[in-house]
């Protein structure tokens, strides 16, 4: 158990809380901001090598519950390359607005400068080859290391607190199941990583 001053004390989540938070429902369209958060470990050779994975999160926020929402969806695998990742995107975007959902914003870790903005050029030019217009994108300086940890620590929390759901039908939801139950030490760590965006302001 993290425990460090100043930083935001790890509340254990046990599988039994996680399986607390399954359903069966999804929240309705018309009261639910949509958000995809992304984790892009192929931008990075080190990551890769590493073992890292890339993932995407789909949460939904319930617009006249503030503080709550649903993990509608989520996905991880080490071996997405931009080209295959921006394929789940787009067929993740068209599955739920074909369902009647408003994406409203995409979320990724900041680019080193020298590659700043190439990733979502590059997946906004894939969403006009497919007729569609890329919703607004956000970029987040994620920390690494002991920062990592509390940054992820932090999101448990809301989970922890019961403000968050978790769909039964998310592709990868036993990897986030695992990533958050066993934090700090489960790794890979990328979905869990990129699911706590959503508490970013």
């Amino acid at each position: 158990i993290l425990n460090r001053p100043r930083a935001h004390k790890l509340r254990a989540l046990t599988e039994a809380q996680f399986d607390s938070m399954r359903t069966n429902d999804l929240p309705n369209p018309k009261t639910t901001t949509v958000v995809f958060h992304l984790d892009t470990a192929f931008k990075s050779n080190k990551k890769l090598a590493g073992g890292s994975e890339t993932a995407l999160a789909v949460c939904g926020h319930h617009d006249l519950e503030p503080g709550r929402l649903t993990v509608m969806d989520a996905h991880c695998s080490i071996a997405h390359r931009a080209e295959t990742f921006a394929d789940l995107i787009i067929e993740r975007y068209k599955f739920w607005t074909a369902k009647g959902y408003t994406v409203s914003g995409i979320t990724d870790e900041a680019e080193m400068a020298g590659k700043a903005g190439l990733w979502f050029q590059y997946l906004s030019d894939r969403f006009i080859d497919a007729g569609l217009e890329i919703p607004t994108t956000y970029t987040f300086q994620r920390a690494s290391g002991e920062k990592k940890e509390v940054r992820i620590a932090s999101g448990i929390h809301f989970v922890v607190a019961g403000q968050v759901k978790f769909h039964n039908n998310c592709e990868a939801l036993l990897n986030l199941r695992d990533q958050l139950c066993n934090h700090p030490n489960a790794f890979p760590n990328d979905l869990a990583d990129c699911f706590v965006d959503t508490f970013s302001p």
